[in-house]
Order: C-alpha cells, then sequence, then structure tokens
C-alpha cells in the first residue's frame, strides 16, 4: 500500500477524456529525445495523439514489410483506438509507432500516413513499404490505398 501511494504521487491519474495536459516527462524517452510525435487536436474535438522515437522512425522507413493494428477494448477514455505499427528487426517484431485515435475514418488515418510520409522526406527518406500486413478496419485500408505507395496490401 505505501509504494501504490508513492507511484499514485508520481504518475498522473487517468484523463477521463481526451483534452488533458501532457506532462513534459511523458513526450521524451528515457534519453531525453522526443517521443510525442503528434499531438492534434481536429474537428469536433477529436485529438489524435502518436507517439514515436526518432529511432522507431528510422526502423519504421528503412522496412520494407510493415504491420498495422488497433485495438478497441483498452482504450483509454476520449479515444476509440489504440493503433500500432510494427516491423520485424531480425526476427524481433517491434512496434515503431503507438497512436490514440478518436476514431475510426479513413480521415484520420490518412492524417497519420501524411505526417509520417512528410516527416520522411523532411529527414531525406521516403516511407514507401512494399507490403503492409493490417487488420480489416475499412478505414485504415482505405488511407493506405490512397496515401502510401506500396507493392502488396494483405
Amino acid at each position: 500500500p505505501a509504494a501504490v501511494k508513492n507511484r499514485r504521487k508520481l504518475i498522473p491519474p487517468v484523463p477521463d477524456s481526451s483534452f488533458f495536459d501532457i506532462p513534459d516527462e511523458f513526450k521524451i524517452t528515457m534519453n531525453k529525445e522526443r517521443f510525442l510525435f503528434m499531438d492534434e487536436s481536429r474537428v469536433r474535438r477529436e485529438r489524435l495523439l502518436i507517439f514515436a522515437s526518432d529511432a522507431q522512425l528510422d526502423l519504421l522507413f528503412n522496412s520494407s514489410t510493415i504491420y498495422m493494428d488497433g485495438t478497441f477494448k483498452k482504450t483509454p477514455s476520449g479515444f476509440a483506438q489504440i493503433y500500432i505499427i510494427h516491423i520485424v528487426h531480425f526476427d524481433i517484431r517491434v512496434p515503431c509507432m503507438f497512436g490514440l485515435l478518436a476514431n475510426k475514418k479513413a480521415s484520420t488515418y490518412k492524417q497519420v500516413f501524411i505526417e509520417l510520409k512528410n516527416t520522411a522526406i523532411k529527414r531525406k527518406t521516403t516511407f514507401s513499404p512494399s507490403v503492409i500486413m493490417t487488420g480489416f478496419e475499412s478505414g485504415s485500408i482505405s488511407a493506405v490505398k490512397a496515401e502510401v505507395n506500396i507493392f502488396e496490401l494483405q
């Protein structure tokens, strides 16, 4: 019980909506590098949070195959899903991007892919996987088809 009390003092309570301030220590990695990749408030008070370090983005942009999936069961209040993009690096699945998405609309997924493509360009590389493995969310599939030049979508 004392350890639980001490931990509660260090970790802020879980917000009950999508509008909250993210403490600075949760915006960076333990190495003091940027981790909060995108924080956008969209129409109708919908928020889009994307977390990815520079090292994770390097792995993502250099991977020819990516895996994308979302979960709806463990999503915090104010968000519709947790969305993760993985790659396989040395036979190990590595998460490269974590997103808290307000909905499952194609426009939301498109915004994520546009931001990834623009970031790749700024870093003098490309976001152009040849194979994308994804779940059956129609919004993500249509966004991939619209925004990512791919060889194969599975």
